[in-house]
């Protein structure tokens, strides 16, 4: 009966499943949980009734989907790593209640679209890593009234339009990777950012398709300070 635990490192081992009781008698005290590197799939993830946990590793494991409700019980959640899965589908109100995560790392998944609206609430966000995936789109509304968003790391995906607007409420977005996509002009939307509402500090669009760039695509918007 730990009753004082608050970091369980099982990193590297060779779990298959995760029951929701398997840490219950850790819930008042557990605040770091590490499962990287098992071999968890995502029906053999059941919901973990963590409420304490700030951060969460699921990284290198089997997973090929999130389910919703899945952290909902995980309220003081500050970051979710499930990097280097197999990750093709994360629903709409995957993160809801949740509105102390910071950082979402879903980095070297098969990520192809983003769901709308399933960032929403996240009043605290601030950084979301999707690099390596296979990302065509960016809609303007998937990265919506993120007030305190500062980096969108979207790079090695397949990127080929981004919708006006797109981030157009992200009043602290400072950087911006998109290298390695296949944009072949300065989509609009990341023509505003010269504008003092979009004040990005850092725009990667290293190694895709751009044959020009025009003299409009960097030009204060009419109005803006």
């Amino acid at each position: 009966p730990i009753k004082s635990l608050r970091r369980l490192e099982l990193r590297g081992n060779q779990l298959t499943s995760v029951q929701t009781a398997t840490f219950r008698s850790l819930a008042s005290s557990l605040q770091e949980l590490d499962l990287g590197r098992n071999r968890i799939n995502s029906e053999s993830l059941e919901t973990l009734d963590l409420p304490q946990v700030q951060t969460l590793r699921l990284d290198y494991n089997n997973l090929t989907a999130l389910k919703r409700g899945q952290f909902a019980k995980m309220t003081q959640l500050n970051s979710l790593n499930c990097s280097h899965n197999a990750i093709d589908l994360v629903p709409s109100g995957i993160f809801r209640g949740l509105y102390r995560l910071r950082v979402v790392d879903l980095r070297s998944n098969y990520l192809a679209t983003l769901a709308v609206g399933i960032f929403d609430g996240l009043a605290n966000l601030r950084a979301v890593y999707l690099q390596d995936n296979l990302i065509q789109l960016i809609d303007s509304r998937t990265f919506n009234q993120l007030p305190q968003m500062r980096l969108l790391q979207l790079a090695r995906n397949q990127i080929t339009e981004i919708r006006a607007n797109a981030f157009e409420n992200l009043p602290q977005l400072r950087k911006i990777v998109l290298a390695q996509n296949l944009l072949g002009n300065i989509p609009r939307s990341l023509s505003r950012i010269s504008n003092a509402t979009i004040p990005v500090e850092v725009l990667d669009m290293t190694a895709n398709k751009l044959t020009g760039i025009s003299a409009e695509d960097f030009a204060k918007q009419r109005g803006a300070a």
